[in-house]
């Protein structure tokens, strides 16, 4: 009979050993050993090869005799040969030098000794397993198991002092032969392809105990077979592009590490399906990638999960992981958010870069503060949702890295970015408040890369994104969905050479603010421009289709190149609104101008030809090199000033409802596109108006304007017409002249 004791070794996981009946007193430093007596003894017998060389059943290869077929006498001692077993044999345990190989068509079952080996061995017979303790030690390299496993008994594996010490199942059926429990002790590790560890009748389990279960080159299925996990804890490991899954629970006090193999691919992943009620957490390292079907996949509720060496959170369904902390070490971690939405409410702290990927959603609702410390990288179209202080810092500073559509969000309430700047990849990225609530914070972030950042918030909010910092993106930036960039300098939107694209959103001045060189392009969902009482100077570009609205905040929109493409729609919002261009639309504006109250301003500095049908009845003021004409109209009043001018055609008139005043100095002199090559008839400038224009130059034949070429021109009223004349002008005391006929002045009018 064999005697079985337990040694325990202070700083290691318990290793299980045996002993023999010889062995009842063992003096030990670390330790005491208590040990039940025997009543049998094993002895060893020693592979010499002096028989055949090759075959087990053959004495002569033994010193005389080959060990005994049975459970209980003898210990099977391999030295480095290769041997040839062909018939079924038993025998009381195998020990292996590194190098040796036990093959052939035979089965060897295996007692109370288990399996010592010392280095890479190989095992390519069926072998049997059916002792309640089977031991498998080794001090080191592996060994590969390439025969089928039968049995009931159970199985430990232990480290002796190796590193990483492994025992390979390599044969592959439908269904494992062997239906007894594995333990995996310290560093050991138990490597398996698909299906050797498979029960599809349930009932077994792995038991781990600091020690590793790993697929090897293929998916692992563990259907069956549950996790245990002792106050160690123990690791599940896939391989490269290979899944660890079928339905699996883990239970136990420890923790559970979830590994991958950092030098290959890290697509393969750990399928955590089971309800899992281990209470030691969970460690993703390696490039592991653990599956979360539900917040029980994580084991406990409430236990952390650390992230170091790439390890990745999968989302494969939406989960709420409650208050579980979330500890993201110096390799770094990821969250895969795989279109789900995961609600993490637990704080996240460490140091490592965080991940997240995935054309998802990372929902972070706790309300933490410098705690988390790493760099933050959003890619892909993932997004992060944060609150209010769960990424800020109180010291320091670290990175948010946005690239391919990766967005960064507020999440119902205001949210902060104190020690944060921003680095946008080349495809750019997205700052997104949510409601009414605003992202501040932002005095001391610059926000750089070569990215185009975009603004963004939800419709109808009153929220904010504060742009506080000197910012040298190169990218552009890109204002959507009701989003409020608050601009405090030029550099509030990066590189001045970068342009800004408004679809839906607003800009709003916190200082006076002058653009010297960026351009602006309005797209269908249109801009509002909010000038808080300040002056926004744009000396780019101006262009796009969509509607351009001036709220009614005081403070103006000055457009100040001759350029501007702008073709669309103007809408002043209310008596404080007021916009100053100097062109529009490539030189003829079709757009159309609205605006209620008699209070808003629309100056213009530089040439205007207003095309389209408007119903603005604020004030349309001239200044400095204005000049304005088209066929077009307005609903409220037009100033000319002095030194402005109107832009004459034949076939245009320019339809004004309101009050037309004009500055006593302007004459002919002051229409643009008159001469003497202009037909005669009489030409409606402006039209509709009832303003009377007797103060002006020019005014009435007797003051008409010498054109050359002996035609001349005038005004007269009848809304304000030019009359366009190849007749001579009288002179006072040849009146008379006039019965001597006249001439028939043909009315030239657009419309009729």
């Amino acid at each position: 009979m064999e005697i079985v004791g337990f040694l325990k070794i202070e700083g290691k996981a318990p290793v299980r050993k045996r002993f023999s009946a010889l062995a009842l007193f063992v003096p030990l430093t670390l330790g005491v050993v208590l040990l039940p007596v025997g009543l049998h003894a094993q002895t060893t017998v020693t592979w010499d090869g002096a028989g055949d060389g090759t075959t087990y059943e053959d004495g002569g290869n033994w010193g005389g005799s080959a060990p005994a077929d049975d459970l209980t006498t003898n210990i099977a001692e391999f030295t480095g040969p290769t041997v040839d077993l062909s018939s079924t044999r038993q025998v009381n345990g195998l020990n292996f030098s590194s190098g040796s190989t036990l093959s052939g068509s035979g089965n060897i079952e295996v007692g109370s000794s288990g399996i010592v080996a010392g280095g890479d061995s190989t095992i390519g017979t069926g072998v049997t397993f059916n002792q309640s303790n089977s031991d498998i030690n080794l001090s080191g390299g592996t060994l590969d198991i390439t025969g089928q496993v039968f049995g009931s008994g159970d199985i430990t594996i232990n480290d002796t002092g190796a590193s990483d010490p492994t025992v390979h199942l390599h044969f592959n059926t439908n269904d494992a032969s062997f239906t007894g429990d594995y333990t995996v002790i310290g560093d050991g590790v138990l490597r398996s392809e698909r299906h050797s560890l498979r029960l599809s009748a349930g009932g077994g389990t792995i038991t781990l105990d600091g020690g590793t279960v790993s697929a090897d080159g293929d998916h692992l299925d563990l259907s069956g077979r549950d996790v245990v996990l002792t106050s160690n804890g123990g690791t599940l490991q896939h391989a490269h592009a290979r899944n660890v899954f079928g339905g699996y629970a883990v239970s136990g006090a420890g923790e559970l590490t979830i590994s991958g193999e950092l030098s290959t691919s890290t697509a393969g992943r750990m399928q955590l399906q089971g309800t899992n009620t281990y209470t030691g957490g969970t460690r993703i390292v390696n490039g592991g990638q653990a599956w979360a079907y539900s917040d029980a996949s994580f084991g406990a509720a409430g236990t952390s999960i650390t992230m170091d060496s790439g390890g990745t959170y999968y989302a494969a369904n939406n989960v709420d992981i409650g208050t579980r902390a979330i500890i993201v070490e110096s390799g770094g971690g990821r969250f895969n958010t795989n279109n789900k939405t995961t609600t993490v409410g637990g704080v996240i702290s460490g140091s490592g870069a965080l991940d997240v990927v995935g054309s998802g959603t990372l929902l972070l609702t706790a309300d933490s503060t410098a705690t988390y410390t790493g760099d933050i990288s959003i890619d892909g179209n993932a997004v992060v949702k944060a609150a209010r202080n769960s990424i800020a810092l109180d010291s320091g500073s670290a990175n948010i890295n946005l690239s391919n559509g990766g967005e960064l969000s507020a999440n119902a309430d205001h949210f902060d970015l104190t020690g944060r700047n921003i680095v946008l990849g080349e495809a750019g990225g997205v700052l997104r408040h949510a409601h009414a609530r605003n992202i501040y914070g932002m005095g001391g972030t610059v926000i750089s890369g070569a990215g185009e950042l975009t603004l963004a918030g939800s419709s109808s909010d009153a929220g904010r994104i504060q742009l506080q910092g000197t910012n040298t993106y190169t990218g552009g930036t890109r204002i959507i969905d009701g989003a409020q960039a608050w601009a405090y300098s030029e550099a509030s939107l990066g590189d001045v050479n970068s342009s800004v694209t408004i679809d839906g959103g607003d800009y709003f001045a916190n200082s006076n603010v002058i653009h010297s060189a960026r351009d602006f392009i309005i797209e269908s969902g249109g801009a509002e421009f909010k000038n808080n009482d300040k002056t926004t100077t744009i000396d780019g570009v101006f262009s796009g289709t969509g509607t351009l609205t001036i709220a009614d905040n005081s403070g103006q929109l000055r457009l100040r190149n001759a350029g501007n493409l702008f073709s669309g729609d103007i809408e002043f919002a209310g008596a404080d609104s007021k916009l100053v261009v100097k062109s529009l639309g490539g030189g003829s504006y079709g757009g159309s101008i609205s605006g209620i109250d008699p209070g808003s301003i629309f100056d213009i500095t530089g040439t205007v030809l207003l095309e389209g049908d408007s119903t603005f009845l604020g004030q349309t003021r001239l200044f400095g090199d204005g000049a304005i004409g088209g066929n077009g109209s307005i609903d409220g009043s037009l100033l000319l000033n002095a030194g402005t001018k109107f832009v004459f055609s034949e076939t245009s008139t320019l339809d004004v409802a309101g009050t037309v005043t004009l500055d006593n100095t302007f004459g002919v002199d002051d229409l643009v596109g008159i001469s003497s090559g202009t037909a005669d008839g009489t030409y409606t400038l402006i039209g509709e108006t009832a303003s009377v224009f007797d103060n002006i130059e020019n005014f009435g034949v007797a003051n008409a304007f010498d054109l050359g070429s002996g035609k001349s021109a005038y005004f007269q009223n009848g809304s304000l017409q030019l009359v366009v004349s190849a007749v001579a002008v009288p002179e006072p005391g040849s009146l008379a002249m006039l019965g001597l006929g006249c001439v028939a002045l043909v009315v030239r009018r657009r419309r009729f």
